[in-house]
């Protein structure tokens, strides 16, 4: 390798790099690259202006090139023919009479004019490529996302990007599952649903036949195929469709049967990107070469160093499966160092053993060598391909964190290097979930060392580098793509801090069944919430609690004394709690990553003969060695395991007799997409309210029995025998008061408050629309609600008036709109519309509950009407409380079913109040159009402030509730959306609400201005039980 030329000014060069908010002002690095530019070009022109004056001086040489022809040379050291109008590399040449020369000729080919007695030669040069009629069009994602051309516009897409000011959309896709789609304001990144064939994705033609050869055999494993394409499986379509468009992906449905598919995928996108911009290089190349004096002014085309693709992955064996995908792709007959890299990264037959008592995805991951250091740099050319390629020469580096790191090194260390990386133009991790058993510090290394600007030159051509290189923004035109079996939340915050292309980002993400559903056995199972109301505090509150609460609770049990296994998922966790229990004298046992062998053998002989009461065990241990450790009775799951697969099988290992099993689980709010993987997308909707149900019905097992018995005058519910944490936690009482806190997780709502035109559905939707535009799945909101005639209005003179505005129940505008909201936010979503029965002709102040599934769960009509409601519409048959999948015991009502009926009921009858308390509602949601009860000037004077009489007269009409809490220590939620704003001379008075009544008191969890328009969002804290 050639030493390294420095540039000058080195030190001063890096000093001087702007900061992103100076980007008008230019940068001492900027002026010295012009001048480099200026300098490249002077002897540019110099060189050319010698070759002219020597091919003047030699009178015959331009005869005879044109009859014998000029030999041209290529990179590979092929002549052309010189006879031939097409030469072997694209380059030939032809006689053209003067008048006929067009400068617009041969589309983006440039001419070379030679005068000789008054005849032009025309040396025509396309591409210097095989395929040189893969010209770039505008239709090419490549050409548009990485020309030069962006360099003008990055600034103001960057300061979008940085500012967060994504704009949102969901869909369903049968193969892709939930995509969430984020892109600036007037762009769009969905993907070309119409292109379905490798042309049509204008990839480079040389990679069609063996993309074809190698992709054949998982078509014809394809069952079912629909036939849309013979070249792609329906997964790989679909996904290509969206990473051919160069936005950051981040794919969360991976898994083994589907990894090949995605190999296949990523690793055409990349090799077909070295091929285009190697084949840009050299094109731009030849043109320089042969410009003569002709001025063909800037050609960008570079970065400052090579490499251009990064591919990390964990293990070897899955780069050797990689790397033979990238030969054959590659189309090349040689291979550089093939054998050498065959035998570094593959197993010798005798030791590639299967163990067939380890489950299959254990046996498909750890097959083969399984070295997690490893990196190999990947050079590409015509017909040849070379692996262990030197980093600067090569355009694919093939590595793990681990890996990289290690020549990245840390600060201060003399020998670092991290200059090959700045000039990356895709990153793809695959298996992303592994990393997070390894080092994920080692992946944040990585990242923060990309697309920097370099210390030394390494040979660049200053003159050709993109100017977004030199502005220091290739970071915001990298593509990224993220595959995983799962989402945690170090993936997402790679996601979202790292992921800065303009061209936009895509998650796809799947919905969990719940591997407590492939639990076999019967025994109890119970999840604590932990209180905590701030993720860096979460570790301190988890050792608390698990100190303080489950500890001593395992202790004083004679049951679970022996035979507890302490599941750990964090190593930092383990070592504190190894710590305490050393301090405390309890006698465990110890199995983490860094245990030595015997040490582990005699650790899980002494727990299976009881010797040690408790074993603490690491998921990292587990995920290396899948021991199915025997005499477990009893699990407490330290916190949950990011492999949501473990859950179920550590649980399913327990051997303990009839009655003596039983699992408990600690978490926090903050652990909702570890609970999602283990109970299921579903059930980790569920509200934070106290959720009391059989678990047979939650959980398909059956930890709690009902006894018929007169005590305490009616059926009590009781712990089967052997349930986890002795008396203290199995309390006896009377139904239907609940018996124990099973299941308890956070429910984030939503009160949408504003102020509707009257007799204007279009504007009010439009409007509606626009406050919720910054809200989207990844808001996790469990439950929105608008208030009543939402989008009508609501002070209508008379049923002549509100005709026109009324609505079928199910084709409506408004539940229609209803019905898409919900699916966009995954949300349930509760609006009040002006309804006529599809039946008769009676017409009803309705409202309507959406599932996020898009479908209407229930249609509740006004059953207290006022008298602006009496002109028009019909009585509701009565008060109603449902059971709704995600929500519990919910009840409906709007605005005047809270007061006595018509006024004229005692006030004490409390109608609606007694009706859920009778029905044991735990939600109450209330589309109301309250009006304002006294001075409306006071809305615009202090529009920021709730109407505290309002709210003070709802508590009191809601009081029974709180009475029952307080008898039964249970509790309910009431959720309160009004509107604001006047009409015909009525003033609504706003202030929507969130109001929580346990333990006989009611608090006010979230509250809105009396003339504030916007969203409420109220995320519950921890329950008081």
């Amino acid at each position: 390798m050639a030493p390294k030329r420095k540039l000058a000014q080195t030190d001063s060069v890096a000093a001087a790099i702007p900061a992103e908010e100076d980007w008008q002002r230019p940068s001492s690095f900027n002026k010295l690259v012009k001048n480099l530019k200026k300098s490249s070009k002077r002897s540019t022109i110099t060189r050319h202006k010698e070759k002219r004056a020597k091919l003047d001086k030699d009178d015959g040489t331009i005869e005879r090139n044109s009859e014998s022809g000029a030999k041209v040379e290529a990179e590979d050291g092929r002549e052309a023919d010189p006879k031939s109008d097409e030469t072997v590399n694209g380059i030939g040449a032809e006689r053209v009479e003067e008048d006929e020369v067009s400068e617009d000729e041969a589309n983006g080919a440039f001419h070379r004019l030679v005068r000789d007695k008054g005849v032009r030669l025309l040396l025509r040069y396309c591409c210097v490529s095989e395929d040189a009629e893969d010209e770039a069009t505008n239709e090419d994602a490549f050409e548009r996302h990485f020309g030069d051309h962006v360099s003008e516009s990055l600034v103001f897409k960057a300061a979008e990007v940085d500012a967060n000011a994504w704009e949102t959309s969901a869909e369903e896709c049968p193969n892709l599952k939930n995509v969430l789609r984020y892109h600036l304001k007037g762009a769009s990144i969905k993907g070309s649903e119409e292109r379905k064939t490798v042309s049509e994705f204008c990839l480079k033609k040389r990679l069609v036949e063996p993309w074809e050869k190698l992709n054949a055999g998982l078509l014809s494993d394809q069952k079912g195929d629909s036939g849309e394409t013979k070249q792609f499986t329906p997964l790989q379509l679909r996904l290509f469709q969206t990473v051919n468009s160069y936005p950051d992906v981040l794919y969360s449905n991976e898994s083994h049967a589907n990894s090949k598919e995605i190999r296949h995928l990523y690793a055409l996108h990349a090799v077909n990107h070295i091929f285009k911009t190697r084949d840009r290089v050299l094109k731009n190349s030849a043109k320089l070469k042969d410009s003569g004096d002709d001025d063909v002014g800037e050609l960008r085309d570079q970065g400052f160093t090579r490499p251009k693709v990064l591919i990390l992955l964990p293990f070897k064996n899955t780069a050797l499966e990689v790397v033979k995908i990238l030969i054959a792709l590659s189309g090349t007959k040689q291979q550089d160092n093939k054998k050498r890299f065959f035998e570094e990264f593959s197993l010798p037959p005798e030791e590639d053993v299967v163990n067939p008592k380890k489950p299959d995805d254990f046996n498909k991951m750890f097959a083969g060598n399984i070295d997690d250091c490893f990196r190999v740099g990947i050079k590409f050319s015509r017909k040849q391909m070379k692996l262990f390629a030197d980093f600067y020469s090569s355009d694919i580096i093939v590595a793990s964190p681990l890996g990289l790191r290690m020549v990245i090194g840390a600060e201060g260390d003399k020998k670092r290097d991290f200059d090959f990386l700045s000039s990356i133009e895709m990153v793809i991790l695959d298996n992303s979930e592994i990393f997070l058993m390894q080092n994920w510090d080692h992946v944040q290394h990585i990242f923060n060392h990309l697309n920097l600007i370099p210390k030394d030159s390494h040979g660049c051509d200053f003159s050709r580098v993109r100017s977004y290189y030199l502005d220091g923004r290739a970071k915001n035109v990298r593509q990224t793509l993220i595959f995983s079996h799962f989402i945690t939340p170090e993936i997402n915050a790679l996601f979202n801090k790292h992921c800065k292309n303009v061209g936009g980002k895509v998650k796809i993400k799947r919905r969990f069944k719940g591997s407590i559903a492939d639990v076999m056995i019967q025994l109890p199972q119970v999840f604590h919430r932990i209180p905590c109301t701030n993720p860096a505090t979460a570790a301190d509150a988890r050792f608390t609690f698990f100190i303080e609460k489950m500890l001593p609770t395992l202790r004083t049990s004679a049951l679970q004394q022996k035979h507890t296994l302490i599941f750990i998922p964090s190593y930092l966790d383990f070592v504190r709690v190894r710590n305490y229990l050393k301090e405390h004298n309890y006698v465990f046992g110890q199995m983490c990553e860094y245990t030595p062998g015997p040490d582990i053998s005699r650790a899980r002989l002494a727990f299976f003969k009881s010797e040690l009461g408790y074993l603490v065990y690491t998921e990292r241990f587990h995920f290396f060695r899948r021991y199915k450790i025997r005499g477990v009775h009893h699990i407490a799951f330290y916190g949950l395991p990011e492999f949501g697969d473990y859950y179920a099988e550590m649980v399913n290992a327990m051997d303990g007799g009839p009655g003596e099993c039983a699992c408990t689980v600690a978490y926090t709010k903050y652990d909702r997409l570890k609970l999602e993987r283990v109970v299921g997308s579903k059930r980790s909707m569920f509200p934070p309210h106290v959720q009391y149900v059989e678990a047979s019905l939650l959980f398909n097992t059956t930890p709690w029995i009902r006894e018929n018995t007169k005590e305490n005058g009616g059926p009590v519910w009781r712990q089967a025998k052997g349930a986890a944490f002795g008396n203290d936690f199995r309390p006896s009482v009377t139904a239907p008061s609940p018996c124990v806190q099973l299941f308890q997780i956070p429910m984030k709502i939503a009160c949408l408050q504003f102020a509707p035109k009257i007799g204007d559905p279009a504007a009010n939707r439009k409007k509606a629309e626009d406050l919720l535009q910054k809200l989207g799945p990844d808001d996790n909101i469990t439950l929105l609600v608008l208030p009543e005639l939402a989008f009508s209005g609501y002070v209508f003179k008379d049923l002549d008036h509100i005709r026109p505005f009324l609505e079928d129940g199910e084709t409506g505008d408004t539940v229609q709109w209803a019905k898409q909201q919900a699916k966009r936010l995954h949300a349930y979503v509760q609006i009040g519309y002006p309804r006529i029965a599809s039946t008769t002709t009676h017409r009803y102040n309705s409202v309507c509950l959406v599932s996020p599934t898009g479908e209407v769960v229930v249609t509740y009509d006004k059953h207290f009407l006022y008298e602006t409601d009496e002109r028009w519409a019909s009585e509701g048959s009565g008060f109603l409380s449902v059971d709704v999948g995600g929500l519990g015991k919910v009840g409906i009502g709007i605005c005047m079913d809270l007061n006595p009926y018509r006024f004229t009921a005692p006030f004490e009858a409390y109608e609606f109040a007694t009706f859920h308390c009778t029905h044991n509602t735990q939600l109450v949601i209330c589309s109301m159009a309250w009006i304002l009860s006294h001075d409306p000037t006071d809305v615009t004077l202090d529009a920021e402030q709730p109407s505290h009489d309002t709210l003070v007269y709802w508590v009191r009409r809601l009081s029974p509730l709180a009475e029952k809490t307080r008898e039964e220590g249970s509790r309910v939620v009431v959720v309160v959306s009004n509107r604001v704003g006047t009409e015909n001379g009525i003033t609504f008075c706003g202030t929507s609400t969130v109001i929580e009544f346990v333990k006989g008191r009611a608090r006010v969890l979230g509250v809105m201005g009396r003339g504030e328009e916007g969203l409420l969002i109220v995320e519950e804290d921890e329950v008081a039980t």
